[in-house]
């Protein structure tokens, strides 16, 4: 084969290889979100590489269901979201991160603790 030719081959296959990095990269979001309604819908809609924050508050009584992989769940800075009462949080999905989350003011009863 020709130099030349094998030179703009290998240009050609780095060219690809750093656009496809960069618009992978582009995917990911950041989704903010001040109720747990509009966080379990975020979550629902969620793909691989989303962080879903939640604004800081004190939220009561609530019930969570994660089954998306790869995405994160935080609060907006960490330790400023409480969660008090009854939480319901099922995590299923695969390399999820839930980080910034306090738990008070709950009652354990049955079934798994964190």
């Amino acid at each position: 084969m020709n130099r030349k030719f094998l030179n703009i081959h290998r240009l050609v296959i780095v060219i690809i290889f750093l656009t496809s990095l960069f618009f992978s990269h582009l995917q990911a979001r950041i989704i903010n979100v001040s109720s747990i309604a509009a966080l379990q819908t975020a979550i629902n809609n969620s793909l691989a590489g989303d962080t879903i924050v939640l604004a800081n508050g004190t939220y009561t009584n609530s019930s969570l269901s994660i089954s998306r992989s790869n995405i994160m769940v935080k609060t907006a800075t960490p330790g400023g979201v409480y969660l008090s009462g009854t939480q319901y949080i099922t995590i299923d999905g695969d390399y999820v991160t839930f980080s910034g989350f306090q738990f008070t003011s709950g009652d354990i009863g049955t079934g798994y603790v964190i």
